[in-house]
């Protein structure tokens, strides 16, 4: 009899950084424990996340969260200046998001592999 191999887990690679619109962002762990569970910094391209006692998916969301205040720091302009419908400023928000969270999630594989796994 054949016994099936077990494959070891690897631990996951934490990203440190990522590209969004040709800019690098840093990704800090913080080994403590903080009021909230991340920060976006949009004036210093910077993201942090504090991980201490943080269940590792709960810190893999948290990142996720995070990258969309990036993503939609691109789009504020236009949506606080639309006067669509409801389903209109939805379908617009998509529209705009959609792209750029795919662009960061294809252009940065160590992160995308994070977040989702393989």
């Amino acid at each position: 009899m054949i016994k099936p191999s077990k494959k070891s887990q690897k631990a996951p690679v934490l990203p440190t950084q990522f590209i969004h619109d040709g800019m690098v962002w840093k990704i800090s762990y913080i080994p403590e424990k903080g009021e909230c569970l991340g920060e976006t910094h949009l004036n210093i391209n910077e993201i942090r996340l504090w991980v201490k006692g943080i269940p590792e998916d709960c810190v893999r969301e948290t990142l996720q969260h995070e990258i969309l205040h990036v993503v939609l720091r691109d789009c504020m302009v236009m949506i606080n200046e639309s006067n669509a419908t409801p389903y209109d400023l939805e379908e617009s928000i998509i529209r705009i998001t959609s792209p750029r969270l795919f662009a960061i999630m294809s252009q940065n594989p160590i992160l995308r592999e994070y977040i989702y796994g393989r």
